[in-house]
């Protein structure tokens, strides 16, 4: 893939960023940051609203990136809806689904910021529409609706956007949870984990997927999870982008909702 051309494998997990031409480019800029809004900055605020020099960015908005995650819509979300007779394997689709997307998400561009009531709109070629709207800007948060052909499904929900920086790293956190109708009447909520990049001052620089990732089938009382930081434990070596999933019965709501 075109995208893994400025990426190398870490042996101890996620990604070196090795393009050297754009790292020239942000060379200086998180210094400058750093001296201008240092205690803020430590004290873990939110970095989405600093002013950063045009050079650290990509020529697309922040709308945008979200869509790319959905990339795989056409055919993995395609598929969970027409799996109905086994809610198992639906619930399988939707995880690969959100697992798959992932990749598209990983840069090491920002995107622009979006402006209050800015939409992005666009249509896959199997006919899957999707539209964006920025809906708030403190804090950032943008509302999104993701339609199938033929009524397949439907993907709604609201991400609130956050970042949050330490001494040498980055973690970018897409708060809320997305729903799935899909066309029998069954509904699936799922939450996003987190990217986190190091190096930001010193040494390599590495994205790296954190955390997890929890589904809910809602209407056949499934609970799913993904786990991102699957090599915690003293027992088993494993490279910290393992991931372990499961699912299994649950009566009780672990996914928040958040929208509007």
């Amino acid at each position: 893939m075109q995208w893994m051309e400025h990426f190398k494998q870490n042996k101890r997990g996620g990604l070196i960023f090795q393009d050297r031409e754009t790292l020239k480019k942000q060379q200086g800029v998180f210094k400058e940051v750093m001296m201008q809004v240092g205690s803020q900055l430590l004290s873990g605020k939110l970095a989405v609203r600093i002013s950063l020099p045009i050079r650290i960015f990509e020529p697309r908005s922040l709308l945008e990136r979200l869509v790319s995650g959905w990339n795989y819509a056409p055919t993995v979300l395609k598929k969970a809806a027409l799996s109905g007779s086994d809610p198992i394997e639906r619930m399988k689709f939707v995880m690969a689904f959100m697992a798959g997307g992932l990749h598209f998400c990983v840069g090491q561009l920002k995107p622009f910021n979006p402006i209050l009531g800015e939409t992005y709109e666009a249509t896959y070629a199997d006919g899957t529409q999707v539209f964006v709207e920025h809906v708030s800007h403190h804090p950032v948060k943008s509302a999104f609706m993701v339609v199938g052909p033929k009524g397949l499904y439907q993907m709604s929900g609201a991400y609130e956007f956050e970042s949050v920086s330490t001494r040498n790293s980055l973690a970018n956190y897409q708060n809320g949870s997305a729903t799935i109708t899909f066309h029998d009447g069954v509904v699936v909520k799922y939450t996003m984990p987190q990217i986190k990049m190091s190096g930001i001052l010193f040494g390599d620089r590495v994205v790296e997927i954190v955390g997890s990732s929890k589904f809910e089938d809602t209407t056949n009382h499934l609970v799913g999870e993904l786990n991102f930081d699957a090599n915690n434990s003293f027992l088993k070596k494993s490279q910290s982008d393992d991931i372990k999933g499961c699912i299994y019965p649950g009566k009780v709501s672990t996914v928040a909702h958040t929208g509007t």
